[in-house]
């Protein structure tokens, strides 16, 4: 997958977790707030995994 179409999806995800737990809040709907909440977290963890296994195996690879 390319690195900008996998960034994109990322954002778009925590984007939407956000929005989940903004509109939970807004509406009284406890149940959104903690699925956003979750959907948010998850993403962000995956996505500083994904940034920092494609730092360290781009300082691996020999120059050319």
């Amino acid at each position: 997958m390319d690195i900008q179409i996998r960034q994109f999806m990322h954002i778009l995800i925590f984007v939407i977790g956000l929005g989940l737990m903004v509109g939970g809040i807004i509406t009284g709907k406890h149940g959104a707030v903690v699925i956003g909440l979750i959907v948010a977290a998850v993403n962000f963890h995956q996505w500083l995994k994904w940034n920092r296994h494609y730092s360290s195996s781009k300082k691996n690879q020999p120059r050319a």
